[in-house]
């Protein structure tokens, strides 16, 4: 947002009345109907209702590149560059939504898809072979990020659901005035939906998206298709930095594909995967591993206190489960494994439970940032070591890696235990990932550690040494 932006109370109010003093009521009545003002001149420009409503089916190609901010292998700019080749396919009437993804990104390789037909839903990893069935598919849920970045998909949903929304005022874009619509979606946050004055076209979009902040959306290409107005590329920007550009081609409107949901002929059909709940796993006695919906740590009892890794979001509903195994003890030292974006927002839990903060010196300022100044923290090198007569918790260094600079990992030896994060993805229905250059970074330096578990950030699933340097893929001995 610009510093020439006027958005919120302060335009709406200037708008309205010359005056100093407004009703609430006035101003809430002003806005509702200069949103529908909007909305109908924006359908309108789109094609009309009629054209909107008739917008059923929608498919396209994408090329992206894109620049990974807080997922990068260092903490600051430059950033690393992925990218990627995909298709979506969706179907409004069928509740039909097909989407693949292939290419690259935080050092391994990637070719997934995502097909939703109406109450099934399936998760397939092209490159293992692997198809998984959703337990509960959600159309809303699963196409929800496609149609934040379509416009006139958009546009569809400000038809269908302009009850939600409400005129906010003027902003410039680009020079240019736009008035500033809310959506409220069926799924995910609410959105802001910035149209040009003169065009009525859909040049901006951004919503608050915790705990990553503002994502803003730019579209700035536009060709007509199928009787409306569609976007042909869209710039997503987090905080103000660039993080991803896509070109969109072969858009088609209203071509139905009749094989566009067949699963892959020679794919294995693994056991379907149910809502994450919380959940505390015993690992050993006084070791455990506890989380939910895909965001893991590990807490080991020591004598007096509770040594704790891993600082993914939800850390303060993750510490009142262990309160159901570990009443008292406090929480002394929390290890945060590296610096991305998804492994740093529940430091400042781990701060307001008195813990110290174990990183890297140059992560310093992205754990400052998250968990504030006033946090304590202490640097750890390779080899740190947190010892009493009960317990042995060793830190490892293992990288640089292909996913990041600095990677810590806990070994707790005396129970054969090691806890790491991104490197060894596990699902929960126990099916081992695709070989990956993580895994093979994780398994060289670990193959010769004395272990039997492997647990990791991400998921409630366990593994064993032999099942990493299987996935590695190298002819790796046990030791």
């Amino acid at each position: 947002m610009n510093g020439k932006s006027v958005i919120g109370a302060v335009a709406l109010m200037v708008s309205l009345t010359s005056s100093a003093m407004v009703s609430a009521q006035s101003i809430a009545e002003t806005a509702v109907k200069k949103s529908n003002e909007v909305i109908d001149a924006v359908i309108e420009a789109y094609g009309g209702a009629k054209t909107i409503s008739g917008l059923n089916i929608v498919s396209m190609d994408n090329i992206s590149e894109t620049a990974a901010v807080g997922q990068s292998r260092k903490p600051g700019p430059p950033f690393d560059r992925d990218k990627t080749k995909g298709s979506t396919y969706i179907d409004y009437e069928k509740k039909i939504f097909v989407t693949r993804a292939a290419g690259t990104g935080g050092g391994n390789k990637f070719d997934v898809g995502n097909i939703i037909n109406g109450d099934e839903g399936f998760n397939i990893n092209h490159l293992a072979g692997f198809v998984t069935p959703q337990e509960q598919p959600d159309f809303n849920n699963a196409s929800g990020p496609f149609v934040r970045v379509t416009t006139p998909l958009l546009v569809k949903q400000l038809q269908e659901r302009r009850h939600t929304s409400h005129w906010l005022g003027v902003a410039e874009v680009d020079g240019k005035p736009h008035d500033v619509i809310t959506l409220v979606m069926e799924v995910g946050p609410g959105l802001s939906l910035y149209f040009d004055q003169e065009s009525r076209r859909l040049n901006k979009a951004e919503r608050i998206l915790p705990p990553f902040g503002v994502v803003e959306y730019r579209f700035r290409r536009h060709k007509d298709i199928g009787g409306t107005s569609f976007n042909t590329d869209f710039e997503l920007l987090l905080n103000g930095d660039h993080n991803l550009d896509r070109k969109l081609a072969n858009i088609k409107v209203n071509k139905a594909q009749a094989d566009i949901t067949d699963l892959p002929a020679d794919a294995l059909v693994n056991e379907p995967v149910g809502p994450d709940a919380m959940s505390t796993t015993t690992l050993d006695e006084g070791v455990f591993l506890i989380g939910a919906n895909g965001a893991y740590s590990l807490f080991v009892e020591m004598e007096d206190s509770v040594f704790a890794a891993g600082a993914t979001g939800g850390v303060s509903t993750r510490i009142e489960e262990l309160r159901k195994s570990v009443p008292e003890k406090p929480i002394k030292q929390a290890l945060l494994t590296h610096h991305h974006s998804d492994h740093v927002p529940g430091a400042a839990d781990f701060v307001a439970a008195e813990a110290t903060l174990l990183t890297v010196a140059e992560n310093e300022g992205v754990v400052r940032a998250a968990a504030g100044e006033k946090a304590k923290i202490e640097f750890v090198a390779d080899g740190h070591r947190i010892a009493d007569k009960s317990q042995t918790v060793i830190i490892r260094n293992i990288g640089p890696t292909p996913h990041t600079e600095n990677l810590l990992v806990v070994y707790l030896p005396k129970q054969g235990i090691v806890f790491e994060a991104d490197h060894f993805s596990l699902p929960r229905n126990g099916t081992l990932p695709a070989p990956s250059n993580n895994a093979r970074a994780l398994a060289a330096a670990v193959k010769d550690w004395e272990f039997d578990t492997l647990v990791g950030a991400h998921s409630s699933a366990t593994a064993s040494k032999k099942d990493l340097l299987g996935v590695a893929g190298d002819k790796m001995s046990m030791h």
